[in-house]
């Protein structure tokens, strides 16, 4: 399955800031807000941010998939 959405800030480092399983809180300084309960999955990415093809952002997430637990 093609991969649309690649993440710049891994997923499993940003569920070590949880704030509720799967969310994080955020702060937007540009545009003055907060959100208490912010979806993991839809921040730190861009879509087809490594290339056109998933190659790079699989090999990252294979090297994630090893660090994860040590972190």
């Amino acid at each position: 399955m093609a991969k649309t959405n690649h993440h710049f800030v891994p997923q499993f480092y940003l569920r070590n800031f949880s704030s509720a399983p799967g969310a994080v809180c955020l702060i937007n300084i540009t545009k003055e807000f907060a959100v208490q309960f912010a979806s993991i999955r839809s921040q730190c990415y861009r879509k087809k941010f490594y290339g056109e093809t998933d190659e790079l952002e699989n090999v990252l997430a294979a090297i994630e998939d090893d660090v994860a637990p040590l972190i």
